[in-house]
């Protein structure tokens, strides 16, 4: 999965952000699906990171798509950023999201 990003293969954007969204997905699988997304860019990886920060999603989904989307577009990302922070309510989530934040 990382060298999709890696070698930049759009071509596999849909599962990656299927993979990023997937409920029963493993934490560790997620996030480097959200890396690959990361590295590969785009409009269609920044169209998809935007639909998994909905506010429909799961809340650890919607932070590392607003983290992703942030090392992207960090202009575009910003409304995104500020909804995620504002539902963070435990201190050590927010300073890690936080650092992700600073960091890209």
């Amino acid at each position: 999965m990382r060298l999709a990003g890696a070698w930049k293969l759009s071509e596999v954007t849909p599962k990656l952000l299927a993979l990023a969204g997937e409920q029963g997905a493993s934490s560790n699988s997620r996030q480097a699906a959200f890396a690959s997304l990361r590295d590969i860019g785009g409009e269609e990886v920044l169209k998809g990171l935007r639909t998994l920060g909905e506010k429909d999603k799961a809340s650890m989904v919607r932070g590392q798509a607003a983290l992703a989307l942030a090392s992207r577009d960090l202009p575009q990302s910003m409304p995104l950023v500020t909804e995620v922070l504002a539902c963070l309510t435990d201190e050590a989530d927010a300073l890690a999201f936080w650092r992700s934040l600073l960091s890209n």
